[in-house]
């Protein structure tokens, strides 16, 4: 995962994959039409619902991934900096706070390999 890279990063492009993921969570909730842009809040409640449903196999597979997943991404929302950058999403061998982890009620060892 260190070396993964984009067109648009050159190492470490976990992170920018991770966003860009997220960031397309809004735009089909935006596409079903169903959601006021404007309302930030109904928003970020069906982008969960999405992002729920699109985590489905990976929670089963990997919970302890997508609990980090969900917890990255509520800290995003709420410019919680410290906790986002708490996962260290750029795929080096994580030495995750303890205080991060608890945050997603995750015990033990961290890592941010897949299935």
């Amino acid at each position: 995962m260190e070396q993964l890279s984009t067109a648009d990063c050159f190492l470490g492009a976990f992170r920018s994959i991770i966003d860009g993921w997220f960031y397309g969570l809004e735009e089909d909730v935006l596409a079903e039409g169903t959601i006021d842009p404007s309302d930030d809040a109904a928003l970020a409640r069906r982008a969960d619902e999405l992002l729920e449903q699109r985590l489905l196999e990976i929670t089963r597979a990997t919970p302890q991934f997508a609990a980090a997943l969900r917890t990255y991404r509520a800290a995003q929302r709420q410019n919680n900096h410290a906790t986002a950058e708490g996962w260290r999403l750029a795929g080096r061998p994580a030495h995750v706070a303890a205080s991060i982890k608890r945050a997603a009620g995750i015990k033990g060892t961290w890592t941010t390999s897949l299935p």
